[in-house]
């Protein structure tokens, strides 16, 4: 049974995806890309935002890697130091890439800054999600004040044991516009 207040549900479910075999990782990863891939939304988006991802966080470098070949314009979060906001940065490749806030692989300070998100399809991490396109991710919340003024399609990406019928959240939490899983895409915006 899963703890019902938000802050220990969130200590659960890391506990749980710490805990998920390497292996199992990297078949949900490449189920989920592939299925990001052949999806629609990004089959029409201009630009791709995604995160770059860290041990635990389904790998989307294959989806980064389809879309640098593809000649689409890819751009990744950089945090900015000490404020709780993160912006994207286009890059060419992953000689881009430097760790910065977190540990995180985040774009070097040369490139150039992604402003215009019409056409965009971001790729987010999530701990876990609900069916409703609610998304829980690490508590920061840079991702709920990123989505606030996007305006383009936010696409969750957790292994499929991670996909639960409610979660907690609060009416600051920016749901998903779909949620993709090694076996499910499920739209909850009109596209």
């Amino acid at each position: 049974m899963l703890p019902k207040g938000k802050s220990a549900f969130r200590r659960e479910i890391l506990g749980r995806r710490k805990s998920l075999p390497a292996w199992r990782l990297a078949e949900s990863s490449r189920l989920i890309a592939q299925n990001v891939i052949n999806s629609e939304e990004y089959k029409k988006s201009d630009t791709l935002l995604c995160f770059v991802p860290t041990g635990i966080e389904v790998d989307t470098r294959p989806v980064i890697e389809r879309a640098l070949s593809e000649g689409r314009r890819v751009a990744v979060p950089r945090c900015i130091s000490g404020k709780t906001e993160m912006r994207f940065y286009y890059i060419s490749g992953y000689g881009d890439l430097e760790r910065g806030a977190f540990g995180i692989m985040e774009p070097v300070s040369r490139c150039p800054e992604c402003t215009d998100f019409s056409g965009a399809l971001c790729v987010t991490p999530a701990l876990c999600c609900g069916r409703n396109g609610a998304r829980m991710g690490y508590g920061r919340g840079y991702y709920d004040r990123f989505f606030a003024g996007f305006g383009g399609i936010s696409c969750a990406v957790i292994p499929e044991e991670f996909l639960f019928d409610t979660i907690p959240c609060e009416p600051t939490d920016i749901p998903a516009d779909m949620i993709v899983t090694e076996n499910e895409l499920i739209r909850l915006a009109a596209n």
